[in-house]
């Protein structure tokens, strides 16, 4: 059952990556939500909208800005964010600068 289980997924996965494929245009200078949790997949607005869904509590985001653009985006409470720098440069919050390669860990606790 485990490996007829397996197999499904697989088929699965290979066909939403085919189905889902993430252009440039659809992330320059803004994000795109690209993985998200099968739970919030389910009931989302985002339903065939291009979002993949995963068997974790995770959501993915790409982005490529131009210079001098900014990018916002509000965690919710009790929730934290990984973000990693591929290429060229970032500020966070006007504090902490990010170059090729860095990445940072931001989270908010709830008050």
């Amino acid at each position: 059952m485990g490996q007829v289980a397996g197999q499904w997924s697989r088929q699965f996965y290979q066909q939403m990556v085919t189905i889902y494929v993430c252009s440039e245009k659809d992330r320059h200078n803004q994000l795109q939500h690209v993985l998200t949790s099968f739970d919030k997949y389910e009931s989302s607005k985002d339903l065939g909208e291009g979002v993949i869904p995963i068997h974790q509590d995770c959501n993915i985001y790409v982005s490529e800005l131009d210079p001098g653009v900014e990018q916002e985006f509000i965690l919710a409470k009790n929730r934290q964010a990984y973000l990693v720098c591929i290429e060229g440069s970032l500020t966070i919050n006007d504090n902490t600068h990010l170059m090729a390669r860095d990445a940072t860990e931001v989270g908010r606790l709830n008050p």
